[in-house]
């Protein structure tokens, strides 16, 4: 087989169920056929099923290639490996959650073969957009503004392969969640131009949410927002700038927030030391008050709004 046009590129763990899921979407597709897709699938050393599922995705299509690690070697690393053992010309990260709508995996290769020449910086930001739509970038502020909070999906992710290869510094902030975000910075610093597709691409697969049980709190606002004080103190991004990504954080932490701390309808979180997180990253913006204040409003408001059905 000639080389690939594009690879899906996705690390797993004890997710056998909605990997399915995520696989089917992409082998039963069309292009799947043409021989410009493979699959790579990096297994972080799972303890359900998803080796025997695996195996029978390879015996049954060539372009599916699943690596097994013999011990878990942390996400970070093993969403290195996954793109190391890709071999297309663009390299996409997916989670293994996510489904492509209908026509969502033919849009997304139809613009990788569209910058394929080109080769700029890629972004693929799955939101509630129904109608596809694509942002020039020319500077971080303009990528930073546009997809927001959603940099914290690895989802939005690919790279050219030259690009991957030639990531210097893979490992620079090894320690920060979301490291992604750094790769996306070394890569634009190169290449100046970066183009954000926006378009409803994929969705979440039902998966057991009790394999989450990390700290929302800590990983969505005490390690977003440490990432990007370091960008701050190095001049890589303005003050100002900072200020906006932590405004823009909120209306997405806020929502989380009351479902986890007040209505506790999710108990698989890690909720521990959140109230005084926020404090401490929000403590001083109005807008964080302001919110909490006028939430009883919200609530008596939506009931009278349910009565009157």
């Amino acid at each position: 087989m000639n080389k690939p046009v594009l690879s899906i590129c996705i690390p797993t763990y004890n997710r056998a169920d909605v990997l399915k899921h995520c696989l089917d979407a992409i082998v039963n597709h069309k292009i799947s056929k043409t021989g410009n897709l493979e699959i790579v699938v990096c297994d972080n050393a799972s303890t359900d099923d998803t080796q025997t599922l695996m195996q029978i995705y390879q015996e049954k299509f060539a372009f599916v290639k699943y690596y097994r690690n013999e011990e878990n070697i942390g996400v970070i690393h093993n969403t290195i490996k996954v793109l190391d053992c890709a071999t297309g010309e663009y390299r996409k990260l997916l989670n293994d959650y996510s489904v492509f709508t209908q026509d969502g995996l033919q849009y997304l290769y139809e613009e990788v073969v569209a910058n394929i020449e080109e080769r700029p910086v890629l972004l693929f930001d799955s939101g509630k957009e129904e109608t596809p739509a694509e942002v020039v970038c020319i500077s971080i502020d303009d990528i930073v503004l546009c997809v927001g909070y959603r940099l914290t999906w690895m989802g939005v992710y690919g790279y050219w392969e030259e690009d991957w290869k030639n990531l210097a510094e893979r490992e620079k902030l090894h320690g920060k969640t979301f490291i992604t975000i750094d790769w996306l910075l070394q890569g634009f610093e190169r290449k100046k131009l970066a183009l954000v597709y926006q378009y409803n691409h994929t969705v979440n697969g039902v998966f057991n949410r009790t394999q989450r049980g990390y700290n929302f709190f800590k990983v969505f606002i005490q390690d977003y927002l440490d990432l990007w004080s370091i960008y701050t103190e190095d001049n890589t991004i303005t003050s100002a700038l900072y200020k906006e990504i932590k405004r823009n954080l909120w209306t997405f932490v806020m929502g989380n927030a009351k479902n986890l701390l007040v209505l506790k309808r999710d108990k698989n979180f890690d909720t521990w030391n959140g109230m005084k997180i926020m404090l401490k990253y929000y403590g001083k913006e109005w807008y964080f008050w302001a919110s909490w204040l006028t939430y009883p409003y919200v609530v008596v408001k939506r009931r009278i709004k349910k009565l009157k059905r």
